[in-house]
């Protein structure tokens, strides 16, 4: 049974991965977005938009908490998550 949607992204999400102890995630979209969430509020906190191309992979390491996002557009994209 579901519990929630999460709605933001202007066009399909391809992918998804959790972030540390699962109180976040992060989508990336065929609109060329990669969002970041609080799943308990379902609400969007950051949006991030380097890519020209749809995001098709999405790797996070909790560790040193880096978040690597691959593109159609032929990038990847590393960001620091807090």
């Amino acid at each position: 049974m579901p519990i929630g949607n999460l709605t933001g992204h202007d066009s399909s999400v391809l992918c998804l991965e959790s972030i540390g102890d699962g109180g976040y995630c992060v989508t990336g979209s065929s609109d060329s977005k990669t969002k970041v969430w609080e799943i308990r509020s379902r609400t969007c906190v950051q949006t991030l938009s380097e890519h020209s191309g749809p995001i098709w992979d999405l790797a996070i390491d909790n560790t040193s908490n880096l978040l690597a996002s691959g593109s159609e557009d032929g990038t990847v994209v590393t960001y620091a998550i807090n």
